[in-house]
């Protein structure tokens, strides 16, 4: 693993280098070192397997993000809470 590929990686996780250098219980000075000269392949193992978890937990347990109506007369989506419940008023009528 290159020092750029070491870098794209932590970047899609979200972490620094002093963030990988805790979880590993290395110096700082030695992650920054892989990230300049390139990083053993059981760094790029382990990156890899971060990565794999994280799009694991990005596809099945992180909550998709919110979209928001335009206006008050757009349909929401199909198969979305909104419009489950929107099908499930249809033909209420408010008692007075």
């Amino acid at each position: 693993m290159t020092g750029e590929e070491m870098k794209q990686a932590l970047a899609a996780l979200g972490w620094k280098q002093a963030d990988l250098a805790r979880k590993m219980g290395a110096h700082r000075n030695t992650v920054s070192g892989w990230a300049a000269d390139g990083a053993p392949l059981w760094v790029s193992e382990y990156l890899g397997a971060l990565l794999g978890i994280k799009g694991l937990h990005d596809a099945f347990v992180a909550a998709p993000p919110r979209q928001r109506m335009e206006s008050l007369e757009d349909e929401p989506l199909e198969g979305s809470r909104a419009a489950r419940m929107a099908s499930a008023l249809e033909g209420f009528e408010q008692k007075k």
